[in-house]
């Protein structure tokens, strides 16, 4: 069974925060957590989610020996509208 979870949408999103690790080469990925569920990226329109998962990313680091990093993206472009609701 598949559960989709499209919550209630707040305000237009104008940036992006996202939770990145970093190798030796300058080379990133999106974090994720891994839940029972699937995976969770860490992806958030708001920045107030992060303050809120603050604990999760540093017990994260600690556990895995790696920097995390909190990144803001502010450039917007829609490539495509995918629409079956008709």
């Amino acid at each position: 069974m598949t559960i989709y979870d499209i919550p209630k949408n707040e305000m237009p999103l104008k940036e992006l925060y996202v939770v990145v690790s970093r190798d030796e080469e300058g080379n990133e990925g999106i974090v994720s957590a891994m839940t029972p569920m699937g995976g969770m990226p860490m992806v958030f329109g708001h920045k107030r989610l992060i303050e809120k998962i603050r604990p999760t990313l540093l017990q994260m680091s600690k556990d895995t020996g790696r920097k995390l990093y909190i990144v803001r993206y502010k450039q917007k472009e829609v490539m495509e509208v995918i629409d079956a609701s008709h």
